[in-house]
């Protein structure tokens, strides 16, 4: 079906053009080709826009459904045009109401816009509370009225890749064996991850690797690296760098950019803080 969507995208992005791209991608996933006439605009250009998309109704039939996103106040004005156009060409249309303060009170602006296109639009709403008052406010039978929950619109976030989740973990500076290699290797050992420690094993901190290949925990210790000979592993390697100084500094810090994401370590409580390192 061809759908014209009468709506604010972002930039910039505000609660309502975010909901209304959720709402198009939705259209379009369920295989409707969508024209997004953009009205987050000045107020001439929205203008300019709506009639635009008004006339395109009167001479075209390809369009077979209108969706109008109102914006309230005096912008339902302008929004009426594309609306009146549709009810002129017998097109289905709806208008997708994301604030209910102009529901709420009565609005002269959207008492225009729905005599403009007539008893036969649909409204979505965002819950049932609000269709009822909008309903008996406004006169609408409830029949035209359906929710449209946004959270429902929300794309569904892509999985954790589980290769990437169980990379290794590069440790980053010269700590003491209580403040680092010691709390990085129990992490280790409760997650079942591989660790690779890139640091110069001193005799303190001997015992505490040998410690922990007596109790089977998964790590390897290549040896300290020094200056750019880190950056290029790290990247190449797609490691997962612990750094104890967060946000981490000087080499630390370019070592962690060279790679895709990084973790902090909380040396008072062991606990694992996942962070994203910004690109300079």
């Amino acid at each position: 079906m061809n759908i014209v969507v009468v709506c604010p995208i972002p930039p910039p992005v505000d609660g309502r053009a975010q909901a209304t791209i959720w709402l198009v991608c939705a259209l379009q996933d369920a295989g409707h080709r969508v024209r997004v006439v953009n009205t987050h605009a000045s107020p001439i250009a929205k203008a300019l826009r709506c009639v635009v998309a008004a006339v395109s109704f009167v001479f075209s039939s390809q369009t077979k459904y209108v969706v109008v996103v109102a914006s309230g106040e005096s912008g339902l004005l302008v929004e009426a045009i594309p609306l009146f156009a549709a009810r002129l060409r017998r097109f289905p249309s709806s208008l997708t109401h994301h604030s209910a303060h102009y529901i709420r009170a009565d609005s002269t602006y959207l008492q225009l816009a729905l005599a403009a296109a007539g008893p036969q639009l649909r409204h979505a709403v965002l819950d049932e509370a609000m269709g009822r008052e909008f309903a008996e406010r406004y006169a609408v039978e409830m029949s035209r009225v359906v929710v449209v929950d946004n959270s429902g619109l929300m794309p569904v976030p892509p999985g954790p890749d589980p290769m990437a989740l169980r990379s290794g973990v590069v440790h980053l500076s010269n700590l003491s064996p209580a403040k680092g290699p010691v709390a990085v290797l129990d992490v280790a050992a409760r997650t079942n991850t591989r660790v690779r420690l890139d640091w110069s094993v001193t005799p303190e901190a001997s015992f505490v690797l040998e410690d922990a290949r007596r109790r089977g925990v998964p790590f390897d210790a290549l040896g300290p690296r020094y200056g750019e000979a880190k950056h290029p592993r790290a990247a190449r390697r797609s490691m997962l760098p612990v750094s104890l100084v967060v946000p981490p500094r000087g080499s630390a810090a370019r070592t962690v950019r060279s790679c895709k994401r990084w973790m902090g370590l909380t040396p008072f409580s062991g606990r694992m803080v996942r962070r994203r390192v910004p690109s300079e």
